[in-house]
């Protein structure tokens, strides 16, 4: 499965809402390399791939607030 099959997931609002709290949850990057720096996230990353499988994508669990950057690189 491809990125652009699964895109429309990142445009619903139970992932809009999903996000948001993560990030009041976890507003600091959790990458090791800013620990303990607290540095502001502004990314919801999944730490488990989901590819398009939806109980990955929605499972809050499965989250963690990067930097742009760390998510990045």
């Amino acid at each position: 499965m491809s990125r652009t099959d699964y895109k429309h997931l990142y445009n619903s609002s139970r992932w809009s809402n999903l996000r948001k709290r993560q990030l009041a949850r976890r507003p600091y990057c959790e990458c090791v390399h800013c620990a303990g720096k607290f540095v502001p996230g502004e990314v919801v990353d999944h730490i488990k791939p989901h590819r398009g499988d939806t109980k990955i994508f929605y499972d809050s669990s499965n989250l963690q607030t990067l930097t742009k950057l760390c998510h990045d690189s």
